[in-house]
């Protein structure tokens, strides 16, 4: 330190005073070593400074060495011949190695700019370019590990100046962002299968923000609504709707967003859609809303139903006209689905046998049938090959008593040959059985009469004897 070497300078001078064999003017003498005294002190200072400085500067770069050992990212200096003489753990890490080679030699190097895939010359690397002065920071490349690996780095480089601004090296920094960019091409991915999925939906899709500003719509919605894009936009939403529904329409919008949870509006009411050209039409609407960080929006999906509704309406007034002409026979009509169970019966049905549709429906209907065993073996063959059927059942009356019935059933197929329904009849036949037993009874008589006549005219003299 600085005081030990003045204590020994002061001793050393202490020393020549004391011993030396030449005497000579004591003030001469005391100014001489007075003067080596302070060039000693002078000397004490520069030596502790320097071992001072030394000192620290050993302290500094064993810091700068501690931290670029831990950096997360790589770091490579070069000296002003261009010769790499240091990289850090996280470097060799990026480039499975380290090369400390000269400028000439940076062919080794393999390098992509990742937006173009034209490979870097040598010396387009930013560390050569930091030589000469020029700062090149976050440049994206694609590089090729010594052991084949492929990375994808940000690449940052600058010069190194000394006090006087002269250049004496250049440092470079490789971060590894290659699963950052993986990451980047997974949500780029998955945001263009959405949108693909969004554009392509089969039916309209509108997106508004909790103002009820419409700020996506896909083609579906310009081809529904016959407005472009462009022209939807930025507007309200209320422009799609029907002038009477547009001034109620905000409250309700505000009513959604104090509960907002996925829904269907409007079941069971009549919700219509407005085009461009003023035509109305039918729509089924499905709400879902969704936070994001602009705040809440909700996706309408929004289905032009108008030809759902007329076929709706057909099978309606088809449903209608089939029970009034049900009612209006005077058997027993009956239908039922693929498998035969009933799903219909007139009220003839109900009026004769006193079951209700619950005791009838599916097979209840066969607790009415005495011998049903039979029927429901013809019935189940019947639907098995999918071809008519037909049963003589006796059916049994509210009373008690039971009467002869014909049962007949027909299927409906589609135009792919598929069932749709079973129709069915029950045809009172008692009388017709009665009919036939008497028929029966008279000709079995007959044929009994014709018999003794005719042994009568073969023998007439039979009685005589």
């Amino acid at each position: 330190g600085l005081w030990p070497g003045m204590l020994a300078s002061v001793l050393s001078t202490a020393a020549i005073l004391l011993f030396s064999e030449e005497r000579r003017d004591p003030f001469i003498e005391l100014l001489r070593y007075g003067t080596l005294m302070v060039e000693g002190f002078f000397i004490c200072w520069v030596i502790d400074n320097l071992q001072t400085s030394r000192r620290r500067s050993e302290e500094s770069e064993q810091l700068l060495s501690n931290v670029l050992q831990t950096l997360p990212v790589g770091v490579w200096i070069l000296n002003e011949e261009g010769r790499i003489v240091s990289g850090n753990p996280a470097g060799r890490r990026i480039w499975e190695g380290g090369k400390y080679v000269a400028a000439h030699e940076f062919g080794i190097f393999k390098g992509w700019w990742a937006d173009s895939g034209e490979p870097l010359k040598p010396q387009e690397w930013g560390v050569l370019r930091a030589l000469k002065g020029e700062t090149s920071l976050g440049e994206v490349i694609d590089i090729e590990g010594f052991a084949g690996t492929r990375r994808t780095i940000l690449h940052s480089a600058l010069p190194i100046r000394d006090a006087g601004g002269k250049i004496t090296g250049a440092i470079a920094v490789n971060e590894d962002i290659t699963q950052l960019k993986r990451a980047e091409a997974a949500l780029r991915q998955s945001e263009e299968m959405l949108n693909t999925l969004f554009e392509s939906a089969p039916d309209s899709v509108v997106v508004v923000d909790d103002n009820g500003t419409i700020l996506r719509v896909n083609r579906r919605s310009e081809v529904l609504f016959g407005f472009t894009r462009e022209e939807l936009i930025g507007k309200p939403v209320e422009v799609l709707l029907p002038e009477r529904y547009r001034e109620a329409h905000p409250q309700k919008r505000r009513d959604f967003m104090k509960y907002s949870r996925a829904r269907a509006i409007g079941t069971g009411l009549d919700l219509f859609g407005l085009r461009k050209n003023g035509e109305e039409f039918d729509v089924d609407i499905l709400l879902s809303p969704a936070e994001t960080m602009q705040g809440t929006v909700v996706m309408a999906v929004i289905r032009d139903i108008t030809e759902q509704k007329r076929l709706r309406r057909q099978i309606e007034q088809s449903e209608r006209q089939f029970r009034e002409l049900a009612e209006a026979l005077p058997q027993i009509v009956w239908r039922g689905g693929p498998d035969g169970r009933i799903d219909y019966l007139n009220s003839r049905w109900l009026d004769y046998t006193g079951l209700s549709t619950e005791q009838s429906f599916g097979f209840g209907w066969m607790s009415a049938v005495e011998d049903a065993t039979r029927c429901t073996d013809a019935l189940r063959q019947a639907v098995d090959r999918e071809e008519a059927f037909e049963c003589e059942v006796r059916l049994r009356q509210k009373q008690g008593a039971d009467r002869w019935h014909l049962v007949r059933a027909v299927p409906v197929k589609d135009a792919s040959g598929k069932i749709l329904h079973w129709f069915g009849s029950f045809t009172d036949i008692e009388e017709q059985k009665k009919l036939m037993a008497a028929l029966q009874d008279a000709d079995r008589r007959k044929n009994e009469f014709l018999a003794v006549l005719g042994h009568e005219l073969r023998n007439p003299l039979a009685p005589v004897r």
